[in-house]
């Protein structure tokens, strides 16, 4: 995979400008996200159905959003390659304008459900912005930048949960849906009109050939490929459960607005994991991202365990305070590690993917739990099995890229 196109003139301010607008980008959509994955019972209440039905469709609707546009993550970086980066991030947020507004309209599950895989086909774009920030800033800053536009999704998923708990109790989860859809309107314009890409078009091979180039790029460096493999376990492990958070705030939250439940007990959670992630950063900068990881796991295979045997809302909300104050904390080490680790050569094909392992997760989990459980709160045992299931991957591995991440 031949490096990319993009030239690396401009200020040695340029990936501090970049960084922050992906931040604030991937912050708000963030915020749609937390929004479909808090209220969408919810909506399904709001349908019609009844509570074997929101578990059922809780579940699909999970693995739908993701399904249609896992296909297509390896073509973005082959594209961004051709066009630049900036059409294809630009895309995706135009993508889930779309998406949203289908949702919104929707007389049905069943076309509610097309929206939700049309925002499938955005994927990819956090890798890209990966990408353009590693291209841009200084390897010692590379991590850095990383950890600040990961770090801003908790800050969505906080604002996201309060103002949509609100939404959700005073206008309805109709309103909640358009909401949504301004505010990811206004990010297209943003990166429409701030964001500015030097990019020199170059003869490049067929498409095709490009795009078993970046694969390859991927499965021949070993330490991708562990991290991949370690990222789709630890994800799965993550939304075999995380789909039926609102489904379980619903079952144990008996007279109460459910909605601004929901809400707060999310807010809480991203309350958690905003004050806990430049905690772990700050370790993982004195002690490696690579040693802090298999840690991390643990702590978040352990703290699933007690939200089975929860019996109300407040038992509840701490418990998933507990979780979430660690558990985010495990991609975050994993890309950055990735970021630093790839070679330049291979760092645009590999981290327009980065992604891929965790979308499979999303497809492969929740429709599993949405069949193999019986009642909601099974669902965090098997996410702590699965957890320690990934954990033994890292100690079992643990000398795989080694030699790379000390040199």
């Amino acid at each position: 995979m031949s490096a990319s196109p993009l030239t690396r003139q401009g200020t040695s301010r340029d990936w501090v400008v970049l960084t922050t607008l992906f931040t604030l980008a991937s912050c708000i959509e963030v915020i749609l996200f937390s929004n479909l994955a808090a209220f969408t019972p919810i909506y399904l209440q709001h349908l019609g159905f009844a509570q074997e039905g929101i578990k059922f469709w809780t579940g699909i609707l999970a693995s739908a959003g993701v399904l249609l546009g896992f296909w297509f993550v390896p073509f973005w970086g082959v594209l961004a390659d051709r066009y630049g980066r900036k059409p294809l991030i630009v895309r995706s947020f135009a993508v889930e304008v779309v998406a949203v507004v289908v949702m919104a309209l929707a007389p049905n599950i069943w076309i509610f459900m097309i929206g939700r895989m049309i925002t499938g086909l955005a994927l990819g774009n956090t890798g890209l912005m990966f990408a353009a920030v590693a291209q841009h800033a200084p390897r010692e800053r590379v991590a850095f930048a990383i950890a600040v536009i990961t770090g801003s999704q908790p800050l969505g998923g906080v604002v996201g949960s309060l103002i949509g708990g609100y939404i959700v109790s005073a206008f309805g989860i109709i309103a909640l849906w358009w909401f949504d859809a301004i505010l990811i309107a206004g990010v297209f314009g943003m990166l429409v009109l701030l964001y500015h890409e030097s990019f020199v078009p170059r003869p490049t091979p067929h498409v095709f050939r490009m795009l078993g180039d970046a694969l390859r790029a991927v499965v021949t460096t070993p330490v991708v490929v562990k991290y991949f493999l370690f990222s789709f376990i630890a994800t799965s492990a993550f939304f075999f459960s995380y789909t039926y958070i609102s489904t379980r705030i619903i079952e144990l939250a008996q007279d109460v607005e459910v909605g601004a439940t929901i809400g707060i007990v999310f807010g809480i959670a991203g309350i958690a994991t905003l004050c806990a992630t430049p905690v772990w950063g700050a370790l993982a900068g004195r002690f490696g991202g690579h040693r802090l990881l298999p840690l991390v796991m643990l702590l978040t295979s352990l703290a699933y365990v007690p939200l089975y045997f929860v019996a109300n809302v407040l038992q509840f909300t701490i418990s998933y305070f507990l979780l979430s104050s660690v558990s985010p904390a495990v991609n975050a080490l994993t890309f950055s590690t990735i970021g630093v680790e790839v070679p330049p050569e291979r760092r645009n094909a590999v981290m327009s993917m980065i992604y891929m392992p965790l979308n499979a997760a999303i497809i492969v989990a929740p429709a599993l739990a949405s069949i193999a459980t019986r009642q909601v709160r099974d669902v965090f045992l098997y996410s702590a099995f699965i957890g320690f299931c990934a954990l033994g991957l890292l100690l079992l591995t643990r000398n795989v890229g080694m030699r790379t991440v000390e040199a």
